[in-house]
C-alpha cells in the first residue's frame, strides 16, 4: 500500500489531462447531438448539402487506388485505366444506393460521376506524366550553395541513435531508451558538399533513367533494401539528394540508380571529405569527446582498447578512414570493427552499473561500430599497442574443415526433402587452402559494412567448423562454426571445379 501511495503523485500529471480531455469530448458530443438531426433510414447523411462533397472525397481516392492495384496486377497503363473506371462506376453506384436506399438510383447523378472521373484522371496524369515538372527538376549549379547525398545501401550500417538514461518509473527498473534519428535527416543537416557537379550529373542521370523507362520497366526494377544479401553494384539503389539553394530554400529528390553503371560518379562523391564528414560522425569527433574504444574481430566478443592510446587511435583512424576509397573497399574486406564510445555513452553505461548492478551494459559496446581494413596500418598498429589482438577470434589451427555450399549437408534434411533436392557440399581440410580461402573472404557479420566488396558478383558462403580433425566433438557437433562469404569471381579454381561438377550431377548450387 505504501508503494502504491508513492506512485499516485507520479501518475497524476499524465492521468488528470486524460480525464479533462474525456470530459471536453463528452460535452462536445452532447452539444452536437442537441443542435443537429440524427441520421435515419432514407436520410443517410444529416445534412443533404454534404452528400456531393463526401461522395467525391470517397470515390476519387478509391478509384485511383483501384487503378493502382490493377496496374500492379496487370501490365501497363491500360490496366490502370481499367481499374480506375471500375472503381468509379462500382463505388459511385454503391454510395448512391446508400444515400437513397434504392437500386434504381445507381446513376441518379451522372454529373457527379463525371466530376469524379475528371478529378481522378487529372490527379493520375499529374503524377504519371510529371505535369508539374517535379521529377525533372534540376537546379543550376550556380544556384546551389551545397548538396547532400544519401546512398542508402552503402551506409545503411551507420547508427545515428542517441541513448538516453530513463529514470525509475512506475516501479520499473531504470533502463535505456534510444532516440532514433532518421538517416536522411542527419545527412541532410550535416553534409555540405560544395563540389556539386558530380551530384547534379548523378541527378540528371536519375531523371533520364525515369524518362526512358517503359511501362514494363517499372515492374522490373530491382531495389536493394537495407540488410539485403544482394550486392550493391548489381542492383538498383535508392539515392536521396538534398540541395541547399542560395536563395535559402531546400529541395529534396530521390532516384533509383545502379551503382555499377554510375561507378565513376559515385566514387567521386564518396571520396569528397564533406560527404564523409556528413555521413560518418567519427570523423567530426574530438579526442576530448571520446571515452575509449572497443575492438571486435571475427568470431570473438568485443575487447576494450587501452585508454593510453585513445587520442592517437582516434587521429589515426580519422586519417585512414577519411582516405578510404571505394576502390579499396572493392579490393579489401574489413578485418574487424572499431566501436567508438563517447563520454555520454560511457556515463550512461556507468550509471546503469551503479543503479542496476550490471557488470556491463553490452548493447552500448556495440552501438557505434566502424570497419577496419587491412590497409589501415596505423590503426592496426595502435590497436596492438593498446593490448588488442587484431587477427581472427580463433586459431586457424583449431579449424577442422571449411564447408563450401550447403551449410548442413544431407543428414540435416528429411527423406521427403531429399527426394526433391541433393544438398551439395565441398569439404576442404588442407591447411594452405583454408588460409587462402579466409584471406579472400569477408566475415558474414561484416558484409553490411562493405557493400562494394562483391563488385556485382554473387557470394559463395564458407562455413568454418572448429573442432577435432573429424570436425566433431564427443557430442557429435562441431565445437563452433563461423560463416564467411567469398565473391564468386575470387573463388580459387579447385572450388569452382568442384561446384561445377556437383551442379552437372544435379546437386543444389553452393550459393
Amino acid at each position: 500500500m505504501a508503494e502504491t501511495g508513492k506512485r499516485v503523485p507520479q501518475l497524476a500529471p499524465e492521468v488528470i489531462p486524460s480525464f479533462v480531455l474525456a470530459a471536453v469530448i463528452t460535452l462536445a458530443a452532447l452539444f452536437l447531438y442537441k443542435v443537429r438531426p440524427s441520421e435515419a433510414a432514407g436520410k443517410a447523411l444529416a445534412f443533404k448539402v454534404s452528400q456531393a462533397p463526401i461522395k467525391v472525397l470517397l470515390v476519387v481516392p478509391i478509384s485511383i487506388a483501384s487503378g493502382l492495384v490493377c496496374r500492379v496486377w496487370g501490365d501497363g497503363d491500360g490496366w490502370m485505366v481499367f481499374g480506375i473506371l471500375c472503381g468509379l462506376v462500382i463505388f459511385h453506384s454503391i454510395i448512391e444506393i446508400v444515400y437513397h436506399f434504392e437500386f434504381r438510383k445507381l446513376f441518379a447523378h451522372p454529373v457527379h460521376l463525371g466530376v469524379c472521373a475528371v478529378l481522378s484522371a487529372a490527379i493520375v496524369c499529374v503524377f504519371r506524366f510529371d505535369l508539374t515538372g517535379y521529377d525533372s527538376y534540376l537546379p543550376d549549379a550556380g544556384n546551389v550553395e551545397s548538396a547532400a547525398v544519401e546512398i542508402v545501401t552503402l551506409n545503411s550500417w551507420i547508427d545515428y541513435r542517441v541513448p538516453k538514461f530513463v529514470e525509475n518509473r512506475y516501479g520499473r527498473q531504470s533502463g535505456i531508451e534510444y532516440e532514433y534519428v532518421n538517416d536522411a535527416e542527419h545527412i541532410f543537416e550535416n553534409m555540405k558538399i560544395t563540389d556539386v557537379e558530380p551530384v547534379l550529373e548523378l541527378a540528371r542521370r536519375g531523371i533520364e533513367r525515369n524518362d526512358s523507362l517503359t511501362e514494363t520497366d517499372y515492374d522490373g526494377v530491382q531495389l536493394l533494401e537495407a540488410g539485403s544479401a544482394e550486392t550493391a553494384d548489381s542492383t538498383m539503389n535508392t539515392i536521396n539528394i538534398h540541395y541547399n539553394l542560395k536563395n535559402g530554400k531546400t529541395v529534396n529528390r530521390s532516384y533509383y540508380l545502379s551503382l555499377g553503371e554510375n561507378r565513376e560518379l559515385i566514387d567521386r562523391i564518396c571520396s569528397d571529405i564533406e560527404y564523409k564528414k556528413g555521413s560518418f560522425p567519427v570523423l567530426t569527433e574530438w579526442a576530448d569527446q571520446i571515452s575509449g574504444f572497443n575492438y571486435i574481430t571475427p568470431g570473438s566478443d568485443f575487447v576494450q582498447v587501452s585508454g593510453a592510446v585513445t587520442g592517437e587511435l582516434l587521429a589515426a583512424y580519422q586519417e585512414e578512414f577519411s582516405a578510404l576509397t571505394n576502390e579499396t573497399m572493392r579490393a579489401e574486406a574489413p578485418v574487424g570493427l572499431l566501436t567508438v564510445k563517447t563520454k555520454e555513452v560511457q556515463e550512461i553505461s556507468d550509471r546503469m552499473k551503479r543503479e542496476n548492478g550490471n557488470t556491463e551494459w553490452t548493447d552500448l559496446n556495440y552501438l557505434y561500430r566502424y570497419p577496419v581494413y587491412p590497409s589501415f596500418k596505423k590503426t592496426l598498429s595502435l590497436l596492438e599497442k593498446g593490448g588488442v589482438s587484431t587477427g581472427l577470434g580463433f586459431e586457424t589451427e583449431d579449424i577442422a574443415y571449411v564447408r563450401v555450399g550447403d551449410p548442413y549437408g544431407a543428414e540435416y534434411y528429411s527423406e521427403e526433402e531429399l527426394e526433391h533436392m541433393k544438398p551439395f557440399t565441398v569439404k576442404i581440410t588442407d591447411r594452405g587452402e583454408i588460409e587462402e580461402l579466409l584471406d579472400l573472404a569477408i566475415y558474414g557479420e561484416y558484409e553490411s559494412f562493405d557493400r562494394l566488396f562483391f563488385g556485382g558478383n554473387k557470394g559463395v558462403e564458407l562455413y568454418v567448423e572448429l573442432g577435432p580433425a573429424d570436425g566433431e566433438t564427443e557430442t557429435g557437433y562441431s565445437a563452433a562454426a563461423y560463416s564467411f562469404t567469398i565473391p564468386e569471381d575470387k573463388l580459387p579454381g579447385y572450388v569452382k571445379d568442384a561446384i561445377e561438377i556437383g551442379e552437372r550431377n544435379g546437386y543444389r548450387q553452393g550459393f
